[in-house]
């Protein structure tokens, strides 16, 4: 008997309608179409040169949310602005341009508006932390942060303070090279002064050491290797502001002078100086006076500590027990010598008396500015930013880890300012800069069910640090694959009843925190809970005794499992330039470096 092909058509159609509808329930397919495109941010104006990263998010009818669906970008003038599948917006030429993102027919736009870069500052301009937002607990803001997606020489702009920020390395510059870096965010200066044309020269650490030279709203040119030297925290350039093109090396036991402009050892005066009579191990820990004068360094084997006199060509040996590492106050006098074990922690070392004085007690990443050493005591519950004064021999308290989070943080004090550029004529006005990561975090005690996609749990403050007084401040979710990436902030609610997908609420009075995990489900192993200091995952400036505090930007390297993932920022002796260290957002775990140009007048 023949059936008819139309029956058989709708045979086989009706079979795949089947298969179809099988396939979907197991994958877990949706028929829910977009109705709407959202663009954020909807206007942008952004400098020419800079880049930001645009987020689009695709909603039904209902205004749900719809995930994981294809967003195409495009466009109108491409000379003004371009942007990439990804959503990164680069600026071009001055003018403006509309951005589109396009999913399944539905659109929505972006307006933009580029303008010309600003004209190169006055000469003698100033660094100046007072025209940078006041230091407030401001949150990093992932969503738009577009560092991970820039190649080595492209910029954007901190996407919570607006300075400028430059990526100065990549996978392939400036060689082929695994990680990206600098050296220890204290000690030697790693970034020289303006050479006058608002050109710094910047170490870099790739394995070997390379020099580059970065123009204030131009970039970076001229790469160039340094000559061999022993290990990190070997090289530093001068602090006199005649000499900016001038650095100091240690190779051996001998340590060198050197001309940056024309890459060659430009030794003359005392150098080089030879200190194989004192030690037959290689030096570390090289730094100096801001006159260039006094030296100090240490032998790899620990043993001691050496202060040299570049003038009078003066040695002094320092012995101390279990040495770590030694800091030089800036104007030359002190030595604060880190023991490694055993209290007390610190000893100082007086170079005008050659007397060891009195001892402190457990600091951590001591700092030197000019006759002070800024750091903090992890012993006191209340966990103060403290300075210590060698002339008057007494630890002044200043801030509160309430203040400035206690956590893994790194001070530089590279940064040499006149009493002249001080409120009065105290230097303990002095800025210092501050970087900090992973601060304030807060164990969890399990999270139970509170209702619905809501769950709650108790704070663990062990150890305290003064994270109770500050309270949960934000909470971080996860990327659930490993390994793990910081995915997005929770918005903060205020209260259980008010909360939404992607919220937390702390109850003080409670001591609770609920948290409404993006997805919904338990947040166990996906959220982090902050207590954060003033400057959350960030880089500021500090006044010495406490009176300022300022944002500068988030470096955005995110819960550092590796030595070199911390930020560890240092300053130019000019204050105008930042470098610190990031692993963008724990992007697949690279680490580069990045340049900030910090405000001038």
């Amino acid at each position: 008997m023949r059936v008819p092909f139309i029956r058989v058509l709708g045979t086989i159609s009706l079979v795949l309608l089947s298969a179809c509808s099988k396939l979907a329930a197991l994958t877990g397919a949706t028929t829910i179409a977009v109705a709407s495109v959202v663009v954020t941010p909807s206007t942008t104006t952004i400098v020419s040169g800079n880049s930001t990263q645009l987020s689009a998010v695709t909603y039904d009818a209902s205004g749900k949310q719809l995930a994981g669906r294809v967003v195409t970008w495009t466009t109108t003038n491409a000379t003004v602005a371009s942007v990439s599948s990804t959503g990164l917006l680069s600026a071009g030429a001055a003018g403006s341009a509309t951005i589109t993102a396009t999913s399944e027919g539905k659109s929505g736009t972006a307006g933009i508006i580029v303008s010309a870069p600003p004209p190169p500052p006055p000469l003698g301009a100033v660094a100046d932390p007072t025209l940078l937002p006041v230091a407030a607990r401001q949150l990093p803001q992932f969503e738009s942060y577009a560092g991970a997606s820039l190649a080595a020489g492209m910029s954007y702009l901190d996407p919570v303070t607006g300075v400028r920020v430059w990526k100065a390395t990549s996978a392939t510059v400036p060689v082929a090279n695994t990680q990206a870096t600098h050296d220890y965010g204290s000690g030697p200066l790693q970034v020289s002064r303006d050479w006058g044309t608002n050109q710094h020269t910047i170490l870099v650490n790739v394995g070997a050491h390379y020099l580059v030279d970065f123009t204030r709203g131009a970039g970076f040119s001229n790469w160039r290797r340094t000559p061999t030297v022993n290990s990190d925290l070997c090289f530093t350039f001068s602090f006199v502001a005649t000499t900016p093109q001038i650095g100091y090396f240690l190779s051996g036991t001998t340590l060198h002078r050197y001309d940056t402009r024309t890459n060659a050892v430009a030794d003359s005066g005392n150098f080089p100086k030879s200190f194989a009579s004192i030690t037959t191990s290689s030096l570390l820990w090289l730094q100096q006076d801001r006159n260039d004068e006094w030296f100090v360094m240490m032998p790899s084997d620990q043993s001691l500590v050496i202060a040299w006199n570049s003038v009078t060509n003066a040695t002094q040996i320092i012995h101390a027990t279990s040495i770590d590492e030694p800091h030089l106050d800036r104007d030359g006098r002190y030595v604060a010598i880190d023991l490694a074990t055993g209290a007390p922690d610190w000893e100082i070392y007086d170079l005008q008396t050659q007397s060891m004085g009195a001892p402190i007690s457990k600091q951590t990443h001591l700092e030197a500015l000019r006759s002070a050493f800024v750091s903090h005591n992890p012993d006191l519950s209340s966990g103060p930013q403290y300075y210590y004064d060698p002339i008057a021999g007494q630890q002044v308290t200043t801030l509160t880890a309430a203040q400035l989070s206690p956590d893994l943080q790194h001070r530089s004090g590279q940064w040499i300012q006149a009493e002249a550029q001080l409120p009065g004529t105290s230097l303990r006005k002095q800025w210092y800069l501050w970087s900090g990561y992973s601060d304030g975090v807060v164990s969890d005690a399990g999270w139970s069910l509170s209702s619905g996609q809501i769950y709650w749990t108790a704070p663990n403050w062990t150890p305290a640090y003064a994270k109770a007084s500050i309270g949960v401040r934000s909470v971080r979710q996860l990327v659930d694959s490993a390994p793990s990436r910081v995915a997005r902030q929770l918005a903060p609610a205020s209260s259980v009843a008010a909360m939404t997908e992607g919220s937390f609420y702390y109850d003080a009075a409670a001591t609770r925190v609920y948290v409404w995990a993006v997805g919904g489900g338990s947040p166990t192993g996906r959220v982090e809970l902050r207590a954060p200091g003033t400057i959350h995952d960030g880089i500021g400036f500090v006044r010495q005794d406490g009176s300022d505090v300022r944002l500068l930007a988030h470096s955005y390297s995110h819960s550092p499992n590796r030595y070199w993932d911390a930020p560890r920022a240092t300053v130019s002796a000019d204050g105008k330039v930042v470098l610190f260290s990031s692993n963008q957002n724990d992007s697949s775990g690279r680490i580069d470096l990045y340049v900030v140009e910090v405000p001038i007048h």
